[in-house]
């Protein structure tokens, strides 16, 4: 029997009477979920007993108020302990229900289950992939006029404005330890050298996660992971509209709403490339090209102090402990990401933060050899069939930036 209105009308009376919160599968509006019962005629009383059988109920109309009113009388009786019933009363509550009905079943244990096999799927729709879980909707999110304002990071700074107003976050990825079996080390094992899962990142200059997929691959390209997110809808990627965009780096495509830096054997764009000049004069950027990608990376740079801060306070991130399974060790990854968010939006004053908020704040300093692109920039150009209009639009607008900053 599916689960009508009915049904959920009477769910929602029993939260009423007995003040409980009732549990939303996140399928319930998305899959018609039947409940199939077994009778207790076909099992014996050793079985019930000794293996603690449950058959499957159907929750219709009669069985729901029959319980409802069981639970009220337990109630009236004085036996609701705060929000639950004692555990005798429960016990009570099972017999009864046995007797009445002949069945009997939890019916959030089946929905687990229609859970776990809903997200499974979702897993191998694209052979490996991340998670976008549930936990962090309400904070790792971006704020509501995100596509609307200029950044004030951006419109107090000169060296930004007016040139990036119309920015309004930056991408990339990054990567975490991960501790997984050994036989399937091979494909967690990428540049690093050890086992990492690969997390898609977007921040904005508030140095606030605004959207996280979390859960890939240590060997899984960068541009892979973009190109997934902007083409899956049931992610939610904050898309930038109309003529905004976010600073992405050298791996990612330069296309209408992401604005990534020049390219070329002699043109320079990480900071460390400029630092490690012996002289202040070849330390300055040369041509209206690289001093576009110095200004680019200083302001893409908000991203990577973002991570700092973040892998910083929670050293869970950098020794991932061999008895979590890997599922467990996003979701941690996942609700550090939802505190970093929390403490940075409560207001208080926080020392890391207030470090981070500095330019010449680095959080992964390279020594004096050259500094490997940890963004995907070796992975080559994006395989995302991009139109050739929205990338000579956006090669345009960066020219157009490049001229500005010179002229000024």
């Amino acid at each position: 029997m599916a689960i009508g209105s009915d049904f959920i009308n009477c769910e929602i009376e029993i939260g009423v009477a007995l003040n409980w919160k009732s549990v939303l599968h996140p399928l319930k509006s998305v899959l018609p979920v039947e409940i199939e019962f077994h009778s207790l005629k076909s099992v014996s009383p050793n079985v019930v007993e000794k293996k603690k059988y449950k058959p499957k109920h159907v929750w219709n109309t009669d069985t729901t108020t029959y319980f409802i009113d069981m639970c009220l009388n337990e109630k009236l009786k004085g036996n609701k302990l705060g929000s639950h019933l004692n555990k005798a009363r429960w016990l009570n509550l099972e017999k009864a229900m046995l007797e009445k009905t002949g069945k009997l079943s939890n019916k959030w244990d089946g929905m687990k289950k229609d859970w776990k096999l809903y997200d499974r799927l979702m897993r191998l729709e694209t052979g490996i992939g991340g998670t976008r879980s549930l936990i962090d909707a309400d904070i790792i999110k971006p704020n509501d006029n995100y596509n609307d304002n200029v950044p004030d990071y951006i419109l107090n700074n000169p060296r930004y404005y007016p040139y990036f107003k119309d920015c309004i976050g930056a991408i990339d990825g990054t990567h975490v330890k991960a501790s997984v079996a050994q036989h399937e080390q091979a494909k967690y094992i990428g540049r690093k050298g050890h086992a990492t899962q690969n997390i898609m990142v977007v921040c904005d200059f508030n140095m606030c996660f605004t959207f996280v997929w979390a859960g890939w691959e240590g060997t899984t390209h960068d541009t892979r992971i973009f190109n997934e997110a902007l083409e899956r809808s049931e992610l939610h990627f904050p898309r930038p509209m109309g003529e905004k965009y976010y600073v992405v780096d050298v791996g990612y495509p330069n296309t209408r709403g992401y604005l990534a830096p020049y390219k070329g054997a002699t043109i320079r764009y990480h900071l460390p490339d400029f630092q490690r000049a012996q002289t202040p004069a070849l330390r300055a950027p040369s041509g209206a090209k690289e001093i576009f990608n110095f200004r680019h990376s200083s302001l893409r740079n908000i991203i990577e102090r973002t991570f700092g801060v973040w892998k910083a306070r929670w050293a869970i991130l950098r020794d991932m402990h061999v008895n979590f399974t890997y599922d467990h060790q996003v979701k941690i990854v996942l609700a550090s990401m939802a505190m970093h968010n929390y403490i940075r939006n409560a207001g208080i004053i926080d020392e890391a933060f207030n470090t981070a908020q500095q330019e010449s704040y680095d959080p992964t300093p390279c020594p004096n050899t050259p500094c490997p692109n940890t963004n995907g920039a070796q992975e080559g150009p994006s395989r995302r069939p991009t139109g050739n209009e929205d990338s000579l639009w956006m090669a345009a607008y960066r020219d157009m930036i490049a001229e500005e900053i010179m002229n000024t």
